[in-house]
């Protein structure tokens, strides 16, 4: 049984590498899953950004940047989530030996823009979140909040561009990446290529969790120089750190 097992896994395995249709064409997928989770995580990033913009517009009867950022955000949110569900008939969320070499080719073009927009995502998020941040306790004077913001912003901005260079000419063409068969170039494959896609990856892993905690501290900080009662302290603090935890969490957890 055990050998049975093991030579249908190895014709599963040869005929996706040449293209074939593979074994178990009925195979386990957790796209249903994966698709719950992503629809739970766009219904509550549609109510946030919809009480936002009704407290600006309605309440406030303005509008800042950040704002215009925060919606911005949530589109490419949405387009990463719709391509990624769009993946999902092409075989993505199955086992590699159950997707042919036709199916890849499909599915990995679409994966490649999908992170391509959920990095934009992650640093249009995080702008606004810095931009707001910057705007509520530096209004005023410069003092070392409004220096640390814009610290923060050069660092995030950098890292993301860079980021997004690598992905863009990593190979030339682009289709190069997915398919070793077309003629081209790819520039990370080599000895030293290698090393610098390492260490932005590395980088990029590091500053997301520096970043991170950056959102969640300067706020914090700032509250607690303010001259508030304990009971208000608490729940401006509280406030800061849901709001940032909750938008952060919705991008991460795809």
């Amino acid at each position: 049984m055990l050998q049975h097992h093991g030579l249908e896994s190895s014709l599963s395995r040869t005929r996706a590498t040449t293209g074939e249709k593979a074994l178990g064409p009925y195979a386990h997928s957790i796209a249903h899953a994966k698709a719950g989770v992503a629809i739970a995580c766009v219904i509550l990033a549609v109510i946030a950004i919809a009480m936002r913009l009704y407290s600006r517009i309605q309440l406030l009867k303005v509008l800042a940047i950040e704002d215009t950022l925060l919606v911005l955000a949530t589109i490419e949110y949405l387009a990463f989530v719709a391509l990624n569900v769009d993946s999902f008939r092409y075989g993505l969320c199955k086992h590699q030996w159950d997707i042919t070499r036709a199916e890849l080719f499909q599915i990995a073009p679409l994966t490649f823009a999908g992170g391509i927009l959920f990095g934009s995502a992650m640093y249009t998020a995080k702008l606004s979140m810095l931009l707001q941040i910057k705007h509520i306790f530096t209004a005023k004077n410069k003092n070392s909040m409004f220096w640390m913001s814009w610290f923060l912003i050069g660092i995030v901005t950098c890292v993301y561009t860079l980021s997004l260079v690598i992905s863009l000419i990593q190979c030339q063409p682009l289709v190069k990446i997915w398919n070793p068969s077309v003629a081209g170039v790819c520039h990370f494959r080599k000895k030293g290529g290698l090393v610098i896609g390492i260490v932005s990856l590395v980088t990029v892993g590091a500053v997301n969790r520096v970043t991170d905690l950056a959102l969640l501290a300067l706020p914090i900080m700032a509250v607690s120089r303010l001259q508030l009662n304990m009971t208000k302290a608490r729940g401006m603090r509280d406030l800061c750190y849901g709001n940032i935890v909750s938008l952060r969490s919705e991008l991460s957890i795809n």
